[in-house]
C-alpha cells in the first residue's frame, strides 16, 4: 500500500462490491474512524472513489445514521456530545476530533474528491444521484473466497 501499516494491524484495501441496491452510490460507514489496517477510513474511501469516479460516495460518521422513511424522505441522526468530522463553519470533513457527527456526500471532480455536508433532512431525490458509470472490481471474487458465508459452508 501507499501508506504505512501500523504494527500489529492487518493490511487490506477497500473494494467496490455489489450490495442491496437500496440507494445509489458507494457507502462508507465509520467514515471518521481509523480502521483495522491503521488507515483513516476516509483516506481509503477517497482512493476507492477515484477508482470509481462515476459513483457518489455516502460517508457516514461513526456516531451518525441515515434514516430513510420509505416515502422518499431522509433524516440524519447523530449522537449529541460525540466526536465526528463536522466542524462548524468548515466546508470539508475535519478529522482532528474537534467536530460533531455528520454525513458527507463525496464525488470525484477533476480527479479530486469533493465533499458536501448532507443537510439534516430532505428528499433523497434532491441529494442522491444515479451513477454515471459503474466499474466492477475484479477483486470481489477473491474477497468472497476469503470471507465465505454460512451458506457457502453447508
Amino acid at each position: 500500500p501507499a501508506y504505512a501499516v501500523l504494527p500489529g494491524s492487518k493490511p487490506w484495501q477497500y473494494i467496490r462490491c455489489p450490495c442491496l441496491g437500496l440507494l445509489p452510490g458507494l457507502c462508507c460507514p465509520h467514515h471518521d474512524r481509523t480502521q483495522s489496517n491503521g488507515v483513516l477510513r476516509s483516506t481509503d474511501f477517497d482512493a476507492m472513489l477515484r477508482r470509481h469516479p462515476g459513483e457518489l460516495g455516502v460517508c457516514i460518521d461513526h456516531h451518525a445514521a441515515l434514516v430513510v422513511d420509505g416515502s422518499g424522505n431522509y433524516e440524519v441522526l447523530t449522537l449529541a456530545g460525540k466526536e465526528g468530522s463536522r466542524v462548524e463553519g468548515a466546508d470539508a470533513p475535519d478529522f482532528s476530533g474537534a467536530g460533531s457527527p455528520a454525513i458527507w456526500l463525496k464525488r470525484v471532480v477533476d480527479d479530486a474528491v469533493a465533499a458536501t455536508l448532507l443537510p439534516a433532512r430532505g428528499r433523497l431525490a434532491d441529494v442522491l444521484e444515479p451513477a454515471t458509470a459503474i466499474v466492477e472490481d475484479l477483486r470481489v471474487g477473491a474477497a468472497r473466497g476469503e470471507n465465505p458465508s454460512d451458506r457457502d459452508r453447508v
